[in-house]
This record gives structure tokens, sequence and C-alpha cells, in this order.
């Protein structure tokens, strides 16, 4: 799991997003994900942004390769 460019444990998120969160002004989370990611890891990102207090979030995933 990345946070910005910080690659971290699900353990120490939170505490990343809440320091994040205190030096931008910004209040939604982009969280980026490909097809390889479970909905249970999705699931623990969100817990722990909540536990930030980032209560507005964004799945954004890979476009898939449409063959022609």
């Amino acid at each position: 799991i990345y946070a910005g460019t910080k690659e971290i444990g699900i353990g120490q998120l939170a505490v990343e997003l809440s320091s994040l969160k205190a030096k931008t002004p910004d209040d939604n989370l982009i969280i980026m994900s490909d097809k390889t990611v479970t909905i249970e890891i999705l699931i623990k990102v969100i817990d722990a942004a909540k536990a930030a207090g980032i209560e507005k979030f964004t799945i954004q995933t890979e476009k898939e390769k449409q063959d022609k």
C-alpha cells in the first residue's frame, strides 16, 4: 500500500493519512487500485481513511484495454 509515494503497511495507514490530511486542504482521498486488489483490502483502506477523519473518497481503477 502506498500513501503518496511512500510504501507503508496497512497498520500504519491511518496515522500516515492523518499526517497527510494535516498538510493539505484537500478533503477527498483518491484510492487507486488495479484488478488485483481485493475488496477486503479496499475496505481496510476505507476504514483507515475514516479513522484518520477522512469522509470523502474516490476509488479510481485502471481501465481495461479493449481489444479491437
